[in-house]
């Protein structure tokens, strides 16, 4: 049994070993980071088409990926700012349309004369903000045109064929009606015309036609500079290719958006094309960091990737014809009895009978 004078007697000891010993440790303090880690990217754009804006910015910070791609969004607020004042609270990685004529009888100044740049503030108190930019006049007039072409290729039997694709090409000014210079970014994307084909026993089967939308891969860039060409024009500029194959029987619509930049922003996309691409030999210079036009306010030795830009839009739009792009075979004419033929909606991925409102 032990008694309340023993158990008094280890208290003490124990106490005083416990403060002998901190006594003996040194206070190490470790400055952890206020942040999840990762770099923050700010990415935005005001793109004016014939009766709107189109405004969109993403604040995001890289996740702990260790490719150091996975983007997560930032808390943040952002405004739009017009001839230095601030006109217009923006969502975190949300696109807003806005009517032109709307937007300036509300804010004041005129799209001749209008100046944009973002304001981008932290939680922790940061604030960044881009460079002015000025929208450019797209050129008076812009044409697209398509034409084959043949490839040679090694196929998986390792034995050389000849393919057919269609290119789609542009026309266009390099100066606007101003006299001004311009560069040009391009989007395009397509939807083809599929008819299924009546190739079946069912007497109650009745021919559908699908509308199948296709976009240009999500990293393919296709920008040019109008500093590295001669003339005032751009003729026959291809902008896209296309394998030939049964998306071109009956039709191929395809929708360029049209995007006049200036110098400094098409720089900007041609460099994120090369670092993308690492193409080149072992003599070209290696790819850098590209240099954006984003900074804090307050510290301008804090990192911040990403890029403001701002465009005049055109819309381009172009049906091929099947006498233009090689008059391709109908999938059915080969198996009139494969799914494809009698349900289109089913076996064409992002499908719809819903015929685009702009086909003609």
């Amino acid at each position: 049994m032990i008694r309340k004078s023993q158990i008094w007697k280890w208290t003490c000891i124990i106490l005083a070993l416990f403060f002998c010993f901190q006594a003996c440790i040194d206070t190490i303090e470790i400055d952890l980071p206020e942040s999840d880690g990762g770099r923050l990217v700010i990415e935005g754009s005001v793109e004016r088409g014939p009766d709107a804006y189109v405004i969109r910015v993403s604040v995001r910070r890289t996740g702990q990926d260790i490719r150091d791609i996975v983007l997560k969004l930032e808390e943040a607020d952002i405004f739009l700012i017009m001839n230095d004042e601030e006109v217009l609270p923006l969502i975190n990685n949300e696109a807003q349309l806005i009517e032109i004529r709307s937007f300036h009888f509300r804010h004041g100044a005129d799209p001749a004369s209008a100046n944009f740049r973002i304001r981008v503030r932290l939680k922790d108190g940061r604030v960044f903000e881009s460079e002015d930019q000025k929208i450019l006049d797209p050129a008076a007039s812009s044409s697209l045109a398509v034409n084959m072409s043949e490839r040679s290729l090694v196929n998986d039997a390792g034995i050389l064929i000849q393919e057919d694709y269609v290119e789609l090409s542009v026309n266009t000014a390099l100066r606007n009606d101003l006299g001004e210079e311009l560069s040009y970014l391009w989007e395009v994307s397509g939807v083809y015309e599929f008819r299924e084909v009546a190739w079946t026993d069912d007497p109650g089967f009745f021919p559908s036609t699908c509308y199948v939308p296709v976009s240009s891969p999500p990293d393919e860039i296709n920008v040019i500079l109008a500093s590295e060409l001669s003339g005032d024009s751009l003729s026959n500029h291809k902008i896209a290719e296309t394998e030939a194959d049964f998306r071109f029987v009956t039709g191929y619509y395809y929708t360029v958006l049209q995007k006049t930049i200036d110098e400094k922003t098409a720089k900007y996309w041609n460099q994120v094309a090369v670092n993308i691409s690492r193409d080149g030999t072992i003599f070209d210079p290696p790819a850098g960091q590209i240099e954006g036009n984003i900074r804090n306010i307050n510290d301008e030795q804090d990192e911040v990737l990403g890029y403001f830009y701002v465009a005049g839009v055109d819309t381009l739009r172009y049906l091929t014809i099947p006498d233009e792009t090689g008059n391709q075979r109908h999938p059915c004419a080969i198996e009139p009895r494969q799914p494809l033929c009698c349900d289109c909606l089913a076996s064409l991925v992002n499908s719809t009978l819903i015929k685009p409102r702009y086909w003609d």
